[in-house]
């Protein structure tokens, strides 16, 4: 099996990215939303979250449709 990019990933909020996927793949959108308003009540800058949560996980979206 090839990991995606996504997969290998390591670092800040790769976790948390990894988590709000997996919820919305779930169609578990409460989760989801809560994850993000958590880490947002926690501090985590609101440009990393869109960077590091919601862009890594669109793209890893689009690479499941392939």
């Amino acid at each position: 099996m090839v990991l995606s990019e996504f997969e290998k990933e390591s670092g800040e909020l790769i976790d948390l990215a990894r988590n709000y996927l997996d919820a919305l793949l779930n169609l578990d959108r409460y989760s989801a939303s809560k994850m993000i308003h958590t880490s947002l009540d926690e501090g985590v800058p609101i440009n990393d979250i869109y960077i590091k949560v919601f862009e890594s996980s669109q793209h890893e979206v689009g690479r499941l449709w392939t």
